[in-house]
Formats: C-alpha cells, structure tokens, sequence
C-alpha cells in the first residue's frame, strides 16, 4: 500500500511587461503605439524586470513577434 503524496502548488508569476518608446495617441485608450520614423521598423525595449514570483522562483521570459511560436529575445533573472 502507498502512502499519500502531498504536492505543494505555489502561486503563479506575476507578469509586468513594458515597452520603450511607446506613445499614448488618445486618452480614450489604453493601448499605446511606437512611432517609427521611417514607418517601416524602430529600435524597442521590452523589458520584464518588474515582474515577480510571490514564491520567489527564478523567472525565465521569452519574447515573441506575433504569430510566432519561436521567440525573438529570451532572459532569465535568478533571485
């Protein structure tokens, strides 16, 4: 006879992603916009520093363009 197994479950990571330089075009809105000079492409920050584990596990992000299923950047942040 086996004995019961108890396995913790930990609270999930909490995600804060911002993007630099992004503009606000309208009050009306939330979302926010990159303004490319050339209107073909621009230099961007994603950054995800100010995201967290309540448990205090180490975070790994992976960055992806839309429609994508391979990331374009990727970064682990050790506690």
């Amino acid at each position: 006879m086996m004995a019961p197994v108890t396995i913790p479950v930990g609270q999930p990571p909490v995600a804060i992603a911002r993007v630099a330089p992004a503009v606000v075009i309208s009050s009306k809105t939330a979302d926010a916009v990159i303004i490319s000079s050339n209107n073909e492409n621009a230099s961007v920050l994603v950054d995800g520093k100010l995201s967290y584990d309540p448990d205090h596990d180490p975070l790994q992000y992976a960055w992806f363009q839309e429609g994508s299923v391979v990331p374009f950047a990727t970064s682990v942040v050790c506690w």
